[in-house]
């Protein structure tokens, strides 16, 4: 028995200790933040000059067109395209306009008595011919009484008889008047109507 116990003796002193795991030490990954090592200086630096290129990537165009001028970089960048868009736009060329309104004349229809109701626009050249046009306007509105007053309804039925008419009050005002000259005659109403027996239409004078 004496040599049985000495020999298990030595097993145990022989067999090596093992640490319980409770006793392990903790693994940075189970710490977490705490413990964790702070950037250091030089990762600062890096951190602060990306965010510098960044500030001056998106600055720098700005900055670029204040110096060079406001006016002058919009245009650069943006006149190329509005340039082409008016090429693509008509132009309106468009004069003063004077107007002759309300113009009632009976027409020369004799079966079937009618009148006519017109009120036109004048275009003009320039806006120094408006002076003449309103010292002359009572003038100009008894040549077109007289001048519609010697039409018959059939005569003016028709777009095309419409736009033959406008050439005609175009070359008969402007044999009338001085300096201004009409460029286009423009109507804002043209109505034709029966006449009613016992209304009278008063010509103006």
């Amino acid at each position: 028995m004496a040599d049985e116990n000495e020999v298990m003796n030595e097993a145990i002193k022989e067999t090596p200790e093992v640490e319980s795991p409770d006793a392990a030490p903790l693994m940075p990954e189970m710490l977490g933040d705490i413990g964790a090592p702070k950037a250091s200086a030089s990762e600062l630096r890096i951190k602060i000059w990306i965010l510098g290129l960044v500030i001056i990537v998106l600055v720098a165009p700005y900055y670029f067109l204040y110096r060079q001028g406001y006016r002058s970089g919009y245009d650069a960048i943006f006149k190329p395209g509005i340039s082409k868009i008016r090429k693509k736009m008509p132009v309106l060329d468009v004069g003063p306009m004077f107007p002759l309104e309300n113009i009632d004349v009976n027409l020369s229809d004799q079966d079937v008595p009618k009148y006519i109701s017109v009120s036109i626009q004048l275009e003009l050249r320039e806006d120094y011919e408006l002076s003449e046009c309103a010292v002359r306007e009572a003038q100009l509105r008894d040549i077109m009484i007289s001048f519609f007053a010697k039409l018959r309804s059939s005569e003016i039925d028709s777009i095309s008889d419409r736009n033959r008419l406008k050439r005609l009050i175009q070359n008969v005002l402007n044999a009338t008047l001085k300096r201004a000259r009409v460029r286009k005659v423009y109507f804002n109403q043209f109505r034709v109507k029966l006449l009613e027996p016992e209304k009278k239409i008063q010509l103006e004078e």
